[in-house]
């Protein structure tokens, strides 16, 4: 399982997407939970799944 807290907080939107698809290849191929604290609606929408 991998933990971000607000990971993404300081970043531009470019630098945001790379750590978006690094955890989705995480999920994807090495079949890990990723379970990220964000405030970033898009970041949010963009995931398999949310908890509020």
């Amino acid at each position: 399982m991998q933990i971000s807290d607000k990971l993404i907080i300081y970043l531009d939107s470019k630098n945001t997407a790379i750590v978006f698809d690094l955890f989705k290849h995480l999920t994807t191929e090495f079949n890990q939970t990723v379970l990220a604290v964000t405030h970033d609606n898009d970041f949010a929408k963009a995931s398999d799944r949310i908890i509020k």
